[in-house]
């Protein structure tokens, strides 16, 4: 029975681990959303303002004449945190650079996409119920309040300020705010009708294409766009998304991410809805703003945040609007976050993220010292009670209920507890799982050496060294653990190789926990196995010896 529970463990920690593997999110899936077409959203606007009508043609001709003697420039922003560059033509970002990240290449990690350069549609971009003020609106050049912006700790925040006004009467004006120390921006779009006609005001404040120029996707991990919707993570899966969705309810936020960076669009307003797009391959998000239609001198304001920069917990939790949930900790959430604190907290000393995972495995190991202890105990005396279990099998075998019962009291008279040995492995279980996902997608173990060859914790191990020592170690942990059934043993002893395999292309940091946590149950066991020798053999022993 014991080795039953032992193989059911084992198994059910293979089926966690390759579920994980293969079906790596449990965020739910966005509820089914009928896409909206450009003429249903047109629909919503009345028919006398459905399409921006330029009456004066005086004033189209004094526009298109000033357009012809601007000259799109960029505008740099830079903080000690990021760099970014934005274009006058359309008001968009075009570039953010993140100075503290390097991809492979050792270049600061890029988040804008190469596809946004390839279809023209930057962060920032204004999407209009109207076609042609879409245009327009993307296609000026913007008029800006400062040529650049270096902030430091002597001028921690500054505001950039870009407007334009169209020929039919809507005056535009982009507000960024930069912090210095955080990656949060706050960003205003006003929007003013000077004509003497209505005008459409609705729009989407987009961010795309796609995100970053580091193809760090994961199967472990889910990639692509994703919004905090009345209380819960939605995953916009990229397979399931055609053309163009609209999303309501009680928005938090929306997001393009991939395994250790994202960019999310947070509204401001109750009222807004969110938009996922997708052409050919390339993935775009948006957050409603404006209102349908905009009376002649009417003003109204938009207010979004921008969070664009590494998913790293504590600025993500510092800014208290439930960004951090765009991080999947898995099931055992509650028991990963402690572990990271104390990872990160062991990293003031070492220096060494690989170290850290080396002493924080030692620290579990510690804690569940008496009651792995006590399973290994359990495990002995299950072992030596097995020739009187098998006789009874042979004795009662066509008698089940008599069977059971001469087993139960079999158990009573040694005082042996036959869940005994596997409770305290369960328990551990949620553990192993919150720390083997806290590792799986911590971005501090991004490019994070350990030692040797082990350059990339965040990586597999290029000579699957540490791959193959964890199988070994498995085997020789098997072999040790006291086999109640010889058949069911060598079930088990298939395990350490089928591990193995899974664990080839897995984080080296993952490997190394699991080859020291290997290590250390050895350890564990030899030495719990040595001191019942030195006793003379467990008391179960003396009992049986003495039948």
């Amino acid at each position: 029975m014991e080795k039953r529970t032992l193989l059911a463990i084992g198994l059910s920690i293979l089926i966690i681990i390759g579920f994980q593997f293969f079906f790596p999110h449990s965020a739910k899936p966005p509820a089914p959303v009928k896409p909206e077409k450009a003429e249903d959203k047109a629909g919503s606007t009345s028919a006398k303002t459905a399409e921006v009508r330029i009456q004066d043609g005086q004033a189209l001709q004094k526009y298109q004449e000033g357009q012809k003697g601007k000259v799109a420039r960029s505008v740099k922003i830079s903080t000690d945190l990021y760099q970014v560059t934005i274009s006058t033509k359309g008001a968009v970002i075009t570039g953010w650079q993140l100075n503290d990240y390097r991809d492979k290449d050792k270049n600061p990690v890029q988040l804008i996409s190469k596809e946004s350069e390839e279809k023209g549609v930057y962060p920032l971009r204004l999407d209009f119920d109207d076609a042609g003020l879409t245009q327009r609106a993307n296609q000026v050049v913007y008029e800006t309040s400062a040529d650049n912006l270096i902030l430091d700790q002597r001028k921690p925040d500054a505001v950039l300020q870009l407007s334009y006004i169209d020929p039919a009467g809507m005056k535009i004006t982009k507000e960024l705010k930069f912090t210095n120390d955080n990656y949060y921006v706050g960003v205003k779009v006003r929007q003013e009708n000077t004509g003497t006609a209505n005008l459409p005001g609705h729009y989407n404040l987009v961010w795309g294409y796609n995100l970053g120029r580091e193809i760090n996707n994961s199967s472990h991990h889910y990639t692509g766009p994703s919004s905090w919707i009345d209380g819960e993570l939605v995953n916009h899966k990229p397979a399931d998304i055609k053309g163009k969705s609209f999303h309501k309810g009680k928005i938090s936020w929306t997001a393009l991410q991939n395994v250790y960076f994202s960019s999310i669009l947070i509204p401001k307003t109750d009222t807004a809805e969110i938009v996922v797009a997708k052409e050919d391959s390339s993935l775009s998000i948006g957050v409603s703003g404006g209102q349908n239609e905009l009376a002649p001198g009417a003003q109204v304001t938009g207010e979004f945040g921008l969070y664009a920069g590494p998913k790293k917990i504590e600025n993500l939790s510092a800014l208290n609007m439930n960004l951090d949930k765009i991080i999947d900790y898995g099931w055992f959430e509650f028991l990963a976050r402690p572990l990271i604190r104390v990872l990160k907290f062991s990293h003031t000393f070492t220096k060494n993220y690989g170290w850290d995972i080396v002493l924080l495995t030692i620290l579990i190991k510690i804690v569940f010292y008496p009651l792995t202890a006590s399973s290994f105990k359990s495990m002995r005396k299950m072992q030596v009670l097995q020739p009187k279990m098998n006789a009874l099998r042979k004795k009662y075998k066509s008698d089940p209920q008599k069977l059971n019962a001469e087993i139960i009291d079999l158990y009573k008279k040694h005082k042996v507890n036959p869940v005994g040995g596997c409770l305290p492995m369960l328990l551990q279980i949620p553990v192993f799982f919150a720390l083997y996902k806290s590792l799986l997608v911590s971005i501090e173990l991004r490019h994070a050496p350990f030692m040797f060859w082990l350059t990339d914790l965040s990586a597999k191990d290029p000579y699957y060294v540490t791959p193959v020592l964890m199988g070994i170690s498995m085997f020789v942990q098997q072999k040790m653990t006291p086999a109640a059934d010889p058949n069911q043993a060598k079930v088990m002893l298939f395990m350490p190789l089928i591990f193995t395999f899974m664990f080839l292309n897995f984080p080296s940091g993952l490997v190394v926990y699991w080859l020291v946590n290997n290590v250390l149950g050895i350890a564990q066991q030899y030495w719990v196995n040595k001191q019942e020798q030195n006793k003379g053999g467990s008391p179960g022993d003396v009992e049986l010896v003495a039948e």
